[in-house]
């Protein structure tokens, strides 16, 4: 659970997303989307989604989701996004395809 202030804003007002390197994965780097880059809006609009309800009676699968810190910048300031779960506590799946859009491997 992430902790520190709460720190609501409109899509619309993100002007700028950092997507932070892994500390733990070599090569990983920093990639920051602006406006107009194409990968944008299907990034912040994946990342507007509200988790999803807790799956209960289903199996889920058993893995970890790489921590990943992004950055949005306002012109309120920046803030640390919290990812959307899904209903087993991973990150959507949109938000995973977006990332993986934004910085391929």
């Amino acid at each position: 659970m992430p902790t520190g202030s709460v720190v609501r804003f409109s899509i619309s007002e993100v002007e700028s997303v950092v997507i932070c390197a892994h500390a733990n994965l070599p090569n990983s780097r920093s990639v920051t989307l602006a406006r107009s880059d194409k990968t944008f809006n299907q990034l912040v609009a994946a990342l507007a989604a509200p988790d999803k309800a807790a799956t209960s009676g289903v199996a889920c699968p058993a893995y970890a989701d790489v921590p990943q810190p992004i950055v949005a910048n306002t012109p309120r300031g920046a803030a640390v996004l919290v990812i959307p779960l899904d209903g087993c506590g991973h990150y959507q799946q949109a938000v995973n395809a977006a990332l993986r859009v934004a910085r391929p491997t």
